[in-house]
């Protein structure tokens, strides 16, 4: 995940360098219900906060779809014998 380095700029109203954060700050709405289940995941996960959460939830997300586009790949490339394939779905108990 790329980040951008952190920049100082000058606050016009009192004329002091500051420190611009390397984050976004983003403001996004999700119905009543969906909101209360992802707090109660974040507590349960352990997570210091709603927003280390939701990026952990979200960087992980991004390592399964890479994971998931390499299989693909490598499937298209030299797909599965009926023999492989049944005795992946043995060992998945599919």
């Amino acid at each position: 995940m790329k980040t951008r380095s952190a920049r100082t700029s000058t606050d016009s109203r009192n004329r002091r360098p500051t420190r611009q954060s390397t984050h976004d700050r983003l403001t996004i709405s999700l119905p009543s219900d969906v909101a209360a289940q992802l707090r109660a995941d974040a507590k349960a996960a352990g997570s210091p906060s709603l927003s280390a959460y939701v990026k952990e939830t979200l960087e992980q997300r991004a390592k399964t779809r890479t994971f998931r586009d390499l299989l693909d790949e490598m499937f298209r490339e030299n797909p599965m014998t009926d023999e492989e394939r049944e005795w992946a779905d043995a060992i998945l108990d599919r």
